[in-house]
């Protein structure tokens, strides 16, 4: 997917920018000094995998003994990583190391908002300009998508989802609608269990993003003609009403669908829009980051330091895609609003979408095939290594655009599941699809 925004990443809190200690990264060397191609030192080969050759048979007699980067659909990149069968051709395909990916439903060009809980997945065409959204869940065994009913017929542009309830944020552009609405997680009850927490029907303030805690519920409200956008958070249990954590004449986010509100490590995270002219001659929005303690405390003391796109986080970390003057050029992670020494991550052809789970961290690479782009997703431990799986970085899916000029192609979302990694490609050919993790 083409970028469509330049952005900052500014933290409301004092930063402490302090390098964090040296570790090994994804490819070799170290975060101050990454080098691609490394494999994150010798004890990548602790766990199974040493190279692109893996301990399949548990025999310590024979060492490792199967190289994973073949054609085994059995033992595909990964010990026991079985790929999926064609739901056409019934054959499951893996070639190098990387399954054919598994459709769940396609012919949706603007599918971009998918997020999973265990392996059920639910998703929606975001396209905040287009016709009315439906949301979709798909789970196990079939993976067979089934509809998830919502009050009002607008676009959904986000989502979160916990043990007990998904989360839909939806809004139509340019009239100034948009909603919130919470549901049970399971089963589809028309509708009429659903609850608004936030929502207009005209011009105001529309909630926009959504992300959760524990406990919380968070929610950026953007701005509509003079308005002041708005982070809101309330409790999850209703015990109290929703709080304005913090005030600002941005929040927006119309030009692109990823991640700009995430929770970690005691911080909400929240993107929001401001002019940059010396950014772009055509006024493309830019999207500075503003960090906030999870309480009613005020966010001050914006510090700039660095340019992003994609957001992603874990319990602890902030993950951001870094900016340059011609596109992303390397992840960074920030640690209780500190940043984290130097880039986590520095690839040619980096895209702006990124994903982290309890083990792994994934992101977007595109590269020239002629006329065509073939976008891939990779993956290593958050640690910079891959003790279970080869090589390292592991490439986890591939889809090519026939077009490369066309900005619609291209993975648009990745959503990690217990034993499935789902992602959303946008394009003529766009849809949500599964490999196994």
């Amino acid at each position: 997917m083409r970028i469509r925004a330049a952005t900052a990443l500014l933290l409301t809190s004092a930063l402490l920018l302090g390098a964090a200690a040296a570790a090994c990264s994804a490819f070799g060397g170290t975060d101050a000094n990454p080098t691609p191609g490394g494999d994150g030192g010798a004890e990548a080969a602790s766990g199974g995998c040493s190279g692109k050759v893996c301990d399949c048979d548990g025999d310590p007699a024979n060492g490792a003994e199967t190289d994973v980067t073949q054609n085994d659909p059995n033992n595909c990149g990964a010990c026991g990583r079985v790929c999926a069968a064609d739901p056409v051709l019934k054959v499951a395909t893996c070639i190098a190391g990387v399954c054919n990916a598994a459709p769940i439903l396609d012919q949706l060009p603007f599918a971009s908002v998918v997020v999973a809980h265990g392996d059920d997945v639910y998703f929606a065409d975001g396209n905040p300009n287009g016709p009315a959204g439906t949301a979709r869940h798909a789970g196990p065994p079939d993976f067979a998508p089934s509809t998830v009913s919502l009050p009002q017929s607008t676009a959904i542009v986000s989502m979160a989802v916990d043990g007990d309830d998904l989360y839909v944020v939806s809004a139509q552009e340019p009239n100034g609608r948009g909603y919130l609405n919470r549901m049970p997680r399971t089963g589809d009850c028309g509708g009429g269990c659903s609850t608004t927490l936030d929502g207009t029907a005209g011009s105001g303030t529309p909630p926009l993003r959504v992300a959760i805690s524990a406990n919380t519920v968070y929610w950026v409200r953007a701005p509509s003609g003079n308005d002041v956008g708005q982070l809101m958070a309330q409790p999850k249990a209703d015990a109290g009403p929703a709080i304005v954590l913090d005030s600002r004449a941005g929040y927006n986010q119309p030009s692109f669908q990823l991640p700009s509100l995430v929770v970690s490590g005691g911080f909400v995270y929240a993107a929001h829009e401001v002019y940059m002219p010396e950014v772009s001659s055509d006024g493309v929005a830019a999207l500075p980051l503003v960090g906030c303690p999870m309480t009613k405390a005020m966010c001050v003391t914006d510090r700039e330091f660095s340019r992003t796109a994609g957001l992603a986080a874990d319990k602890d970390t902030l993950y951001y895609v870094e900016l340059g003057d011609a596109g992303p050029v390397s992840i960074g992670r920030v640690k209780d609003s500190e940043l984290m020494g130097a880039a986590f991550v520095v690839r040619p052809g980096l895209g702006a979408v990124i994903a982290v789970d309890d083990r792994d961290f994934y992101w977007v690479e595109s590269a020239a095939a002629g006329a065509a782009v073939q976008w891939s997703i990779l993956r290593s431990g958050k640690d910079g290594k891959c003790p279970t799986y080869a090589p390292c970085p592991q490439t986890v899916a591939r889809v090519t655009c026939a077009d490369g000029n066309d900005p619609t192609c291209g993975i648009a979302a990745i959503a990690p599941g217990a034993t499935q990694i789902f992602f959303a490609r946008g394009g003529g050919k766009g849809g949500v699809f599964r490999v196994p993790r």
